[in-house]
């Protein structure tokens, strides 16, 4: 059987640092998420009867990300289905939280603007 490959593009709301998502998949050994290649996520999403493969892979920079979201289907899927996939993969790790009001009030308290600057961009 062959897989339909589809591609997309990702952009978090910034600041967000992929590196920490795969840094707490890695630190929770995570059993359904693969975090073993440098910058890249993959899992596999129960969709309907089947399992499609979602690849996630850093293109950005904190300030500037941007993630490339790769899906493996053993069926045709439509578009309206690649957005839902994509979006519960946005939700899954967070990546439409603004967390920029949090900073801009943390940086005003002295013992946690260090806090902030040492996890800035984590969203998870």
């Amino acid at each position: 059987m062959a897989l339909h490959l589809y591609e997309g593009h990702l952009h978090p709301v910034p600041p967000f640092e992929f590196e920490y998502s795969r840094r707490f998949v890695q630190e929770r050994a995570l059993a359904d998420i693969d975090a073993s290649q440098p910058h890249t996520l993959a899992f596999v999403m129960p969709w309907g009867a089947v399992g499609v493969l979602v690849t996630l892979r850093s293109l950005g920079k904190v300030e500037s990300p941007l993630v490339l979201a790769q899906i493996q289907s053993p069926l045709p899927l439509t578009e309206s289905e690649q957005n839902q996939i994509h979006n519960t993969s946005r939700f899954r790790f967070g990546m439409d939280e603004d967390i920029q009001p949090l900073y801009t009030l943390g940086w005003d308290d002295d013992p946690f603007a260090d806090i902030l600057d040492e996890w800035y961009g984590y969203h998870q």
